[in-house]
């Protein structure tokens, strides 16, 4: 079981994988194929949370190591596991450090002001009575024709009340194996599992030829793990991932533009006025990364011809390097106790502030950052293109005085019914049709527990539920993906951020 941070039951952690056994010793020993998925363990929470693989574990047995000691999981927001020691301090098993006790109290309140917001818009009521459905088909009673022959709950429970995972397992393979319903882009793998699955599943890659053989084909691809290299079909994707994205989540400035003089800053989000920033900031430098992937990999992978977004002098950039250093060209923001301040170009149009000693993208800035970009600086066939996305921001952050303090921002059941299955839209386009990447937009557990994070995805799984789209999108190995090479839900309510975005021709 996974808590949130008050306490109180929030998901399930389950352990799903060919030969897995003891929880801990799977573990440290993990097979390829294994993964831990994140699902309901409350009605008041999307269907999946997060799924992270194999190729993770260590981190997770490396932070109870390093605590000494197991007590329970948290979670403050789909995609962050922290751990509690019996001492009661809080560690982050993405980097196996201590959580700081200030973060931890951040995350508390955080989270409490989400979970009451969405209270009074009347979300987790309708997350409850969706789930109530599940569970009367889980039952037997008004059973789908999708469901049929799919064992009930009551079948797969055992005399003391717990799951027979073997009998489940059981299930899952073979509703797996017949799928039930033809994927709807020739990239996409589709299946349904009764009322386990309570809708449709779909799972998708960017890869290097999408015709070469079936998606669904567990020889070609593990779709819990993109990134499985424990075959030469699946390397080819795994390395297809990292190849397409060579600039990861590398934000130090100074590795692709110097200045003439002075140092680089960025406007403090807070009273500070100009500061000091040596990073270009996540929501800038996945735009790179994009950007990137258009210029140089789009024609490899099969959807069309390479696409400029950045020229200089009217010529396209002739490598990534030099796209880079055209996009971090320095913009000069003003003059601060004798020091020149500036900022790179593509920070500039997205208005990146500073925060907590890192950059500050506002979700609603995306879009007009990169499309004056274009504007600007495109190829005439790029100028044809656009980025459009679904955004939302959970909560606001402002300042009281000095303080830092938290505001949950309403948002209407149907609102936000709409905006997951635009993420959905756009995610099984851009990537299952396509076969082009997307921006994703989600919280991680970095900063005071507020930060969102901006990184480019190339793979997805999808579940369509009655109520709404749960979306999940996989993070690259890249240098410092937060958290790296896993699943990040970009639909969750319980998120403080939440979102994808392509890009389109006109």
């Amino acid at each position: 079981m996974v808590y949130d941070m008050s306490g109180k039951p929030l998901h399930h952690l389950i352990l799903l994988g060919p030969g897995t056994g003891e929880f801990w010793a799977t573990l440290s020993a993990p097979d390829p194929e294994h993964a831990l998925f994140a699902v309901g363990a409350t009605d008041k929470r999307s269907f999946f949370s997060f799924i992270i693989p194999a190729s993770s574990f260590k981190s997770i047995v490396e932070t109870r190591d390093r605590a000494g000691s197991f007590k329970r999981f948290l979670s403050p927001t789909p995609g962050v596991l922290y751990l509690e020691d019996r001492s009661g301090r809080i560690w982050d098993t993405t980097t196996a450090t201590e959580v700081d006790p200030a973060v931890v109290e951040q995350w508390r309140k955080a989270q409490r002001t989400l979970i009451e917001q969405r209270q009074k818009d009347g979300i987790l009521d309708k997350m409850k009575e969706d789930w109530a459905r599940v569970l009367a088909e889980a039952s037997g009673q008004g059973l789908s024709p999708q469901s049929t022959g799919v064992p009930t709950l009551r079948a797969l429970t055992l005399p003391d009340g717990s799951l027979d995972v073997e009998g489940f397992l059981t299930l899952l393979e073979t509703q797996m194996a017949s799928r039930g319903i033809s994927p709807q882009y020739v990239n996409e793998r589709a299946w349904c599992m009764g009322w386990f699955c309570a809708g449709m599943g779909y799972a998708s890659v960017v890869r290097g030829n999408r015709y070469n053989g079936d998606i669904a084909n567990d020889s070609l691809y593990n779709p819990n793990d993109p990134q499985d290299c424990s075959t030469q079909n699946k390397c080819d994707i795994a390395n297809g991932l990292l190849e397409g994205d060579p600039f990861g989540n590398e934000q130090t400035i100074a590795e692709y533009r110097y200045l003439p003089d002075g140092t680089w800053g960025a406007w403090d989000f807070g009273p500070s006025g100009l500061m000091r920033l040596d990073y270009v900031g996540c929501g800038p430098m996945s735009i790179v990364r994009l950007f990137n992937w258009y210029a140089f990999h789009r024609e490899r992978f099969g959807s069309g011809p390479n696409v400029h977004f950045v020229t200089v002098n009217g010529r396209p950039p002739s490598s990534e390097r030099e796209l880079a250093q055209i996009m971090f060209d320095p913009v000069l923001l003003g003059t601060r106790d004798g020091i020149n301040y500036y900022q790179p170009r593509i920070a500039r149009y997205t208005d990146t502030w500073h925060f907590m000693g890192q950059g500050m993208t506002r979700d609603t800035n995306m879009i007009p950052g990169a499309n004056t970009w274009i504007s600007y600086h495109a190829s005439p066939e790029g100028k044809n293109w656009e980025m459009r996305g679904s955004h939302k921001a959970f909560v606001n952050l402002a300042y009281a005085g000095s303080v830092l303090t938290v505001v949950g921002i309403p948002i209407s059941l149907i609102d936000f019914s709409q905006h997951t299955w635009r993420v959905r839209d756009i995610v099984r386009g851009k990537i299952g049709r396509d076969n082009e990447p997307v921006i994703a937009l989600y919280a991680t557990g970095r900063a005071l527990g507020l930060e969102g994070h901006y990184a480019m995805s190339q793979a997805y799984i999808v579940h369509e539920g009655w109520f709404s789209a749960s979306v999940l999108l996989w993070t690259t190995k890249g240098a410092g993906d937060i958290p790296q090479g896993r699943y990040v839900n970009v639909t969750d309510m319980g998120s403080f951020y939440s979102g994808a975005y392509g890009m389109y021709r006109r």
